[in-house]
């Protein structure tokens, strides 16, 4: 590994109200979706420089020139976000935040082709949601079987009811960002909120949040379900009630300590999709 990729994590006030908080100088953002760029744009807004690592070069272009066509149309790229498609480029030494947004069926598949290149010592935020076919292992899970153990001290996951152009659009959003270490949830946390529509909590539910993240699909088909079927909002309230109980029981039988379910990952996102 490079020494230069190392950071030390910065020391950030928990207390402290978001938005009264610098944001990371320097963050890179891995994806360039429509919530990818959210996330950057959430980020760049509050002056920090974000670079974008895409998968195409088609993207990349399109980013670069001002506006992303494929994924996230009619919206303005900030001027703090620059797009690239080598991760060699993107990932500078002075890097303080990586944020992994992109689908969890590709994301060891990623890992595995770049470690030599993921800096250490700074959050690790996986934002993908869903289980991994085969392996039955979450986001999370991933990053602890493909990373070295230097790495997993600063790993974090986020999630929660956030609908892209909402938040392009300054729409009030909640997310949550757990980790294993108060201090990192804290960290990215602050680095994500930015005082003025966009606030993240944090949990140490790390597990329960990537259970919810990824059932809360199955209840969603359901819900779409019951369009179909010509059910009123009766029969999609118990879905919703009866989904959140058997989604908890299932988060604590395989490790949650269940209090995320009637948060932000579990309930909340649960109204945003049913």
């Amino acid at each position: 590994m490079d020494s230069k990729k190392k950071q030390k994590t910065t020391h950030i006030d928990a207390d402290a109200p978001p938005g009264s908080h610098a944001p990371p100088p320097r963050a890179l953002v891995v994806g360039d979706g429509a919530f990818a760029m959210a996330m950057a744009t959430a980020m760049a807004r509050r002056g920090s420089s974000v670079r974008i690592l895409c998968h195409t070069t088609k993207v990349r272009d399109e980013i670069n020139a001002g506006e992303n066509k494929t994924y996230l149309p009619d919206y303005e790229v900030h001027s703090n976000i620059k797009a690239y498609t080598s991760i060699e480029e993107a990932c500078t030494p002075d890097v303080q935040l990586v944020l992994l947004v992109i689908p969890t069926q590709f994301l060891r598949k990623f890992l595995v082709a770049n470690l030599a290149s993921m800096p250490t010592g700074c959050p690790i935020v996986v934002c993908a949601k869903g289980i991994e076919i085969g392996t039955a292992e979450t986001p999370y899970e991933m990053m602890i079987s493909e990373l070295p153990g230097k790495y997993h001290q600063h790993f974090a996951v986020l999630a929660g009811p956030s609908f892209a152009k909402e938040i392009m659009d300054g729409q009030p959003t909640n997310v949550v960002v757990a980790s294993q270490s108060s201090e990192v949830a804290n960290q990215v946390a602050q680095y994500v909120s930015d005082g003025a529509s966009l606030r993240a909590y944090v949990s140490d539910d790390v597990h329960g949040i990537e259970i919810a993240g990824a059932v809360k699909n199955v209840l969603a088909i359901a819900s779409g379900a019951l369009d179909g079927l010509n059910f009123g909002n009766n029969a999609r309230a118990a879905l919703v009630c009866r989904g959140l109980a058997e989604l908890t029981r299932l988060a604590v039988a395989t490790g949650s300590n269940g209090r995320s379910m009637a948060g932000l990952a579990g309930g909340g996102d649960l109204m945003l999709t049913c």
